[in-house]
């Protein structure tokens, strides 16, 4: 095997994982949003804490993948495997939704920021990331993939 099939094998492992990265992620944000309509609250209501971990557990998971896949290339660190690894790409559309993506992971879902999390609330009216922000970033990285 010569070295550029090896490698030209390893970009596609590597762009099989990140796939199913995007998949697992762009799920767990349907199936969260999905569960955001009253129309389940009496559901919810049968078994409150179950569905209260089940609804931050999607959230964090797709939350914190997203982040992960379009994570900046850091010369410090080996590549993460995200859409700047895969494709030499910039989202420039999107750099306020990436600002606000990394924010919400560095402060809240990664981190434990006690400025954050005594004053969650005021954190997420700040930080203003709406669900059309998240679904067009990911639609974007399901076109470009």
């Amino acid at each position: 095997m010569n070295v550029l099939n090896k490698k030209q094998q390893e970009k596609q492992k590597i762009f099989t994982i990140f796939l199913k990265k995007l998949d697992l992620a762009y799920s767990a944000f349907l199936i969260w949003r999905e569960l955001q309509n009253p129309k389940y609250d009496k559901i919810f209501s049968k078994n409150k804490y179950f569905w209260l971990t089940a609804m931050a557990s999607l959230f964090a998971t797709s939350s914190v993948e997203l982040a992960k896949l379009v994570e900046r290339k850091n010369p410090k660190y080996d590549e993460a495997i995200s859409i700047f690894y895969l494709l030499e790409i910039e989202l420039y559309d999107y750099e306020e939704t990436l600002k606000k993506i990394k924010k919400l992971r560095n402060k809240v879902l990664m981190h434990t920021s006690s400025k954050a999390f005594l004053n969650l609330d005021k954190f997420m009216k700040e930080l203003n990331l709406k669900y059309g922000e998240i679904e067009e970033l990911f639609n974007k990285l399901i076109e470009i993939s």
